[in-house]
Parts: C-alpha cells; structure tokens; sequence
C-alpha cells in the first residue's frame, strides 16, 4: 500500500537520490567494487578502512572476495554492471535529456541534478593530473574527447602513435597511458546493445573497453554481414562530459601554477 501522503515526485525525487548515492564518486564501497580485481596489498593501502574485522564481513556479504587478489563475485558483480549502466543512462549515453526531463518532473534545477560519471571522471582526472606523465595523458583525452563519434583502428592506432612520438614514451610509458586512458580489457556490456541483430543479414556485437580507472570512452563494435564478412570500429563516448571536466581541471591546474 502506497503512502498517499507522498507524492510520486517525492518518492522520484527519493529514487533518484538512492540512484546518484550509488556513484563510486559519493560511496566508498561502489568505488572499490568498481576497480577490482586488484592485488590485497593494493586495496589495502588505498583502502585502508578494509582492515576491520566488521568491514571484512560487510564486504564477504557484498561479494568481495578478500585473498590475494581481490575480486568481486555475486552481488558485487550485479552491482559493478549497475554503477555502468548508471552511468550511462544519467551522462545521456542510453537516453537523450535523460538529466533534464528528470529535472523538469522532480521540480529540481538540472545543476542541482548530479551526473555521476562526470563526477567520477573528474575524481579521476584530478588524480591523473598529478601522475608522472600527466600532460601526454591529458593530451590523448583532449584529442579523443574532441574527435569523431566513429572511428577505425587505423584511426585510433594514427592517434596513439602521434601521442607516443609527440612526448617520447618508452614502450613501458606508453602502455601505462593506453590503459590509464583506453583500457585493453574488453567486456560484453548487454545494456549497451540496441539488439543483437540488425538487418535481416547481418550481426552486431557490442564489448566496452574498460581502461584502468573506468573512464570507458571506447566501445567497440563488430558487424558480421552475410558470408561471415567481419567490419569493426569504436564508438567514442562520452565526449562532451570528458571536453568539459578537461576544460575545467586544465584552467584550475594552470591558475595554481601561476599563483605559484
């Protein structure tokens, strides 16, 4: 029986508040459930709350596994699929104006509105600008924020290779801004499928490339046409989110540096 003494926007305004709290930028648990596997060493000196008896249980009911590698399992599992979804539904990746049409039935200023990736992307980027070689990391996100929605492998490879040789990386240096910024590890993502199939003779196959901190900007897509005929290219996400955090992150970062 519903409580008729609270509107449905009241309880929208309540839902979406539960849904944004869930962001790995506002929840300590969401956030390690999002960057695992990770060595126990690891998430033991970045999350040094961990260590209790009481936060060991809360995590093993969660399904963290706490061995030597730390990964997730169960509900935790669930819940990692969820915080992408997530993310993509409030940045506009699955539904257009999603931020605005549910500003305008909650009563709520779109500002006042939090986009959870975007808040998990500045977290991310502000850390980056502080890594060893900050500038050529923030140069790739610049260029792949600003270029085509669509592009081939020549196209994202030309990109890469102009990175590497612009800022002199080392084989080492360059692997370590690729998955910092791109990610290696591909995933099937169901929630980012428009449906298996598309015209009548040809196949689509969706897998999301997570980079280390989950910033996701790359998609790749594979159609299969009659004859078994294989085409591939990657969707670049979400860019205008990245433009904008980038923006604001470079002109904070460069008023320090002039204060001095």
């Amino acid at each position: 029986m519903s409580d008729m003494s609270t509107s449905m926007k009241d309880h929208l305004r309540n839902l979406v508040s539960a849904l944004v709290n869930l962001s790995p930028s506002r929840n300590i648990i969401s956030q390690l459930i999002l960057l695992l596997p990770r060595d126990l060493r690891t998430i033991e000196y970045s999350y040094p709350e961990i260590s209790s008896p009481e936060a060991k249980e809360i995590l093993a009911q969660l399904g963290v596994r706490l061995e030597n590698t730390v990964r997730r399992e169960n509900f935790a599992n669930k819940l990692y699929e969820f915080i992408h979804k997530l993310f993509d539904w409030l940045d506009d990746e699955l539904v257009k104006n999603v931020r605005l049409n549910l500003a305008k039935l909650t009563g709520l200023n779109i500002d006042s509105l939090p986009n959870p990736y975007a808040e998990w992307a500045e977290l991310v980027l502000r850390k980056i600008v502080h890594e060893k070689n900050r500038v050529a990391l923030i140069d790739l996100l610049r260029k792949l924020s600003e270029s085509e929605e669509y592009c081939s492998e020549r196209d994202l490879q030309t990109l890469l290779n102009e990175i590497r040789k612009k800022f002199k990386l080392n084989p080492a240096e360059f692997e370590e801004i690729v998955q910092i910024c791109i990610g290696s590890e591909e995933e099937r993502i169901e929630s980012l499928k428009p449906g298996s199939y598309g015209y009548s003779s040809e196949y689509f196959e969706y897998y999301l490339r997570h980079s280390e901190y989950h910033l996701d900007i790359i998609l790749h897509e594979y159609r299969y046409s009659a004859f078994y005929h294989k085409t591939d290219y990657y969707r670049l996400r979400h860019r205008n989110t990245l433009r904008e955090i980038l923006r604001r992150v470079n002109v904070e970062e460069k008023s320090k540096y002039e204060r001095g």
